[in-house]
């Protein structure tokens, strides 16, 4: 075949690995990245321009991005559970004890027909049950009952600024 006929067929069929003369597994003719020349149609029937294309192998990022990509997500990990989470703990324990929270919870112990909501916050309830139990021994014993508020206080803020010993995702 004559170098125009060869070019002819490969611009109307399209080139094939055989044809190129470089297998894409590197078997048979070149062991170099295959690399195509074809005429590509412009607009105007009679302008051509050749176009190069070539595989390109893998390229690893910059040890600097590769840094930055992986301690950008632990730093904000780090800092949710080191500061968010324990400052949340303690807002919940006080709001508990002496707020908002508190009142609610008030209000769903004397009110049977909010059954859903009583399901949900069934262990503070049960919590709140046991505490009551227990001061009202504290406070048979002769204890007051200020100083056993006043410690109670103080061991609920101890409690949620505690690390828990397991990984939850709150």
């Amino acid at each position: 075949a004559t170098p125009r006929a060869w070019e002819a067929r490969l611009q109307h069929r399209g080139a094939s690995n055989s044809e190129r003369g470089a297998c894409s597994r590197g078997v048979g003719g070149s062991h170099r990245p295959a690399l195509l020349h074809h005429r590509a149609r412009a607009k105007s029937p009679g302008a051509r321009r050749d176009v190069a294309r070539h595989a390109m192998g893998f390229e690893a990022p910059p040890v600097g991005t590769l840094f930055v990509a992986l301690a950008a997500p632990a730093g904000l990990g780090a800092y949710w559970w080191l500061a968010v989470v324990p400052s949340a703990r303690k807002e919940l324990a006080k709001d508990k004890r002496k707020g908002g929270l508190n009142d609610y919870l008030g209000e769903l112990e004397r009110d049977e027909s909010r059954k859903l909501e009583r399901w949900f916050y069934t262990d503070y309830l049960r919590k709140r049950e046991v505490q009551r139990a227990k001061r009202a021994s504290r406070v048979s014993r002769g204890e007051s009952e200020a100083a056993v508020e006043r410690e109670e206080a103080a061991m609920d803020e101890a409690r949620a600024a505690a690390q828990p010993e397991y990984f939850s995702f709150d």
